[in-house]
């Protein structure tokens, strides 16, 4: 991957402007990449110390590993990774870009996060500010939103507070659901990495709409009214009707290659006042599942 130096960073020594691009690498770590050409300056070997001129072109001929202090598993900031993500770009504007997440991205880094989405765009694109808005689950795909600068992280954080951002998703469950319509109201408690159903717990209320009945299994639409932790994973298991392939609230159906739990649409009013509405198409393993069942 390459990188062209501008005047923000002219002058600036080369060690110390890695370490910006790559938050948390250990000095020793830039160093030793240095030294073994794994970081180039317009294709040849430099030194830490070299000073950035306007113009340079910066080459990493390999990711570079950086450690959480929290963790000791490394958050690989890879290019593969950043292009597949770029990939599932559905819609970029200057306000936002807006991403079929696959599953296994994680939003935002913490202690045990392999690759994150956040960390992978400040790290290929660091002149951009972009900032989390929302949340999905890692294994969830489906719509994810990330704000770009400040002014539109302030308007979506506001159309979220206000309950002004509609969400939809998609899931297969097991069991065939009975009432056609309905919805789950719980009181739900974040018990470490996990959710259940309890009196001290918040609110939380999920919409649903079956869209399809298979052999044993039920296509469900659901448009969530609160956002709490796992909340349709915890609602659909307490209902008798687990997600297929939720390993932490579905121990029986965990061979569905993935969790079955899409984000499939969004609305929300943009800056100018006009009704935005995007969909993401179903993955794969979805698809598969829904033909197999």
């Amino acid at each position: 991957m390459d990188y062209k130096i501008d005047n923000q960073f002219n002058q600036v020594r080369l060690d110390r402007w890695v370490r910006t691009i790559f938050p948390g690498a250990p000095q020793g770590l830039v160093e030793k990449a240095i030294r073994k050409k794994e970081i180039l300056v317009n294709s040849q070997k430099s030194s830490s110390s070299y000073r950035l001129n306007n113009g340079d072109k910066v080459t990493f001929k390999k990711a570079i590993e950086v450690f959480s202090k929290t963790s000791a598993i490394p958050a690989k900031y890879n290019k593969l990774d950043f292009d597949e993500l770029m990939s599932n770009v559905i819609f970029e504007s200057d306000e936002y870009i807006l991403f079929n997440k696959p599953g296994g991205y994680a939003v935002q880094g913490g202690g045990m996060v392999k690759k994150s989405v956040i960390d992978l765009l400040n790290s290929q694109l660091p002149e951009q500010e972009f900032k989390i808005v929302h949340r999905i689950d890692k294994d969830t795909t489906g719509i994810l939103i990330v704000a770009k600068g400040l002014v539109a992280t302030r308007h979506f954080a506001q159309l979220f507070r206000m309950n002004n951002i509609r969400k939809t998703y998609l899931a297969i469950v097991s069991g065939v659901i009975a009432r056609p319509i309905g919805v789950m109201r719980n009181k739900l408690l974040k018990v470490h990495d996990r959710v259940i159903e309890d009196e001290e717990g918040k609110e939380s209320i999920t919409e649903y709409e079956v869209v399809k009945t298979l052999q044993k299994a039920t296509l469900v639409k659901l448009r969530p009214i609160t956002g709490r932790m796992h909340q349709i994973r915890v609602q659909l298991a307490q209902m008798g009707y687990p997600i297929f392939g939720d390993k932490k609230y579905n121990l029986e159906l965990t061979g569905a290659g993935g969790l079955m739990l899409h984000a499939a649409e969004i609305e929300f009013l943009n800056s100018e006042g006009n009704l935005i509405k995007h969909e993401a198409p179903l993955p794969d393993n979805f698809v598969k599942l829904m033909k197999e069942l």
